[in-house]
């Protein structure tokens, strides 16, 4: 990872950050916003993209949770920029805030315009301020539904359900939005920094060997041209970010579940509805042994309670099996219709206790691709 850093130290990316958050003094701000799940590919590509178009970017979540995050602690480190540095999005008291340091701007009194990345609806809540609006969205999930404050008020959207990963459509437009910059750096470090892109490719398609797609492919090979970085240069630094990434055991159960969580809306004629996914890699035996049932149990019901959803599920990939744990399903048929869709149901007791009953499912049944199934299946059982 000392190549990349080094690398690094040459470019302009530290000038374009001060650039970029100097912005944030402004009455009318324009921001690019990743996922509240915050992963590599929303925090790489929505930090990358903000700079190149000269808007603000911001973290979709506290402050406290991203530091739980050893991977993306070690990214600011390689980018030249602190934690402390970075603009989260968080929810103050019922109010919106976008927060820096000991800074705090309240998101009634800006009028943000927001290009959101690796997601394509904002909170709910959000949606309320009429200080806030969306001009673009750049993402590799599917529309779950129409939303017309956002979706009808776009000036461009760009959704590619094959990309692996996002940051591979994002690098394909800043190449052609500012392929008149980039032509006349070309020879020059100033945007060497651009490598930084095929970190979350790597990471996302396990070094181009799953969920891959041909731009995910020229992601990766020009992000590492541009700086002249061997493929296995990159393979090393995504296997070294993998490790880190790999810290839950050492974080709280009530910090666990937030650190790649996300909400979604029920279908509309529920009304205000909400269901969450968290994406664990922590085993479901060893984190219930670390913390004991009991305390298991009521750490994750506090979290929902918190979040005020309908049901809950964890979803938990460990040495290539996936299990879900499903906290207050909706349905007596929502397991085996919404989960299986009619196949055999593989359920086991964690622990030998009943109540927490996780099922097994097939390893490609990442959350991107459950949040849908589940959705339809919502559509069908009003």
């Amino acid at each position: 990872m000392e190549t990349y850093k080094e690398i690094i130290k040459t470019t302009k990316l530290r000038e374009l950050f001060d650039k970029s958050y100097a912005r944030l003094e402004s009455s009318s701000i324009e921001i690019v916003l990743g996922n509240p799940s915050c992963d590599q590919d929303s925090f790489i590509g929505s930090h990358i993209l903000a700079v190149m178009l000269g808007r603000v970017p911001v973290v979709n979540l506290s402050k406290e949770i991203f530091k739980c995050k050893q991977d993306l602690v070690k990214i600011c480190d390689i980018m030249g920029v602190s934690v402390d540095e970075l603009v989260f999005l968080v929810k103050n008291n019922d109010a919106w805030v976008l927060k820096r340091g000991d800074k705090e701007y309240p998101v009634s009194k800006i009028n943000i315009k927001a290009f959101l990345i690796d997601f394509n609806l904002p909170d709910q809540d959000l949606l309320l301020s009429d200080t806030f609006t969306v001009d673009h969205i750049i993402d590799h999930h599917a529309l779950l539904e129409f939303n017309n404050k956002v979706h009808s008020q776009l000036t461009g959207m760009n959704i590619q359900l094959h990309a692996g990963s996002c940051c591979s459509i994002i690098y394909r437009y800043i190449r052609h939005v500012c392929s008149k910059t980039l032509e006349e750096k070309t020879g020059s470090p100033d945007y060497k920094f651009l490598l930084l892109m095929s970190i979350p490719i790597m990471t996302d398609t396990n070094c181009l060997q799953k969920r891959t797609h041909d731009i995910d492919r020229e992601g990766v090979d020009i992000s590492l041209g541009i700086s002249d970085v061997l493929f296995d240069t990159a393979k090393t630094v995504m296997e070294e970010l993998k490790t880190l990434k790999k810290c839950e055991p050492s974080v709280p159960t009530n910090m666990i579940v937030q650190m790649d969580y996300k909400s979604f809306d029920f279908p509309k004629q529920y009304g205000r509805k909400t269901f969450g996914i968290s994406s664990v890699k922590y085993a479901y035996d060893e984190w219930v042994a670390r913390d004991g049932a009991e305390k298991w149990k009521q750490a994750i019901k506090e979290f929902v309670e918190m979040k005020k959803h309908e049901f809950y599920i964890i979803n938990c990939k460990v040495h290539n099996k996936r299990e879900f744990y499903i906290y207050n399903p909706p349905s007596t048929d929502f397991i085996e219709k919404g989960i299986y869709e009619g196949k055999p149901v593989n359920k086991r007791a964690v622990l030998n206790d009943n109540e927490i009953t996780v099922y097994t499912v097939d390893t490609a049944i990442s959350r991107k691709i459950i949040a849908p199934m589940l959705f339809k299946y919502l559509e069908q059982h009003k």
